[in-house]
């Protein structure tokens, strides 16, 4: 490998390690943005919160015993990418369920606007954060 290939391997990596970090900080961000509007929610509503985290933690495992197993069989990159699909997909899901909580809720619109804001930004940060480690694990 030249020289100016090194450098654009690690350029890749440097980009992918970025992107990973900005989409996993934007997620805490929003995470925090969420739970500060549940706090302004009434208690009755707030009570009605049942977006489960076993479901993500379950999807989670299930896409990385998936890339594990993939890589066991010598595809590591359709391991990989089956698995940030698999996150893609879920994160997608986790964001509309959000979404689709709020509207049904009778609560203020200028509160229903910040929660449908943040679930949405979250959802993108989580794409934005599994891409960046797809692309730092593939190059």
């Amino acid at each position: 490998m030249s020289v100016d290939g090194a450098w654009t391997l690690s350029a890749l990596r440097l980009v992918g390690l970025a992107l990973a970090l900005l989409g996993g900080a934007t997620l805490l961000a929003c995470q925090r943005a969420l739970d500060r509007v549940v706090e302004d929610l009434p208690p009755e509503v707030a009570g009605t919160l049942t977006i489960p985290a076993g479901r993500a933690i379950f999807v989670i495992g299930a896409a990385l015993g998936i890339s594990f197993v993939a890589r066991s069989w010598g595809h590591s990159v359709l391991g990989i990418l089956t698995c940030v699909g698999i996150l893609w997909v879920n994160a997608a899901v986790v964001a509309r369920a959000h979404i689709r909580w709020i509207r049904a809720q009778a609560v203020e619109p200028s509160l229903s606007r910040r929660y449908q804001g943040a679930a949405t930004i979250q959802g993108a940060a989580a794409w934005v954060s599994f891409g960046g480690c797809a692309i730092y694990l593939l190059w």
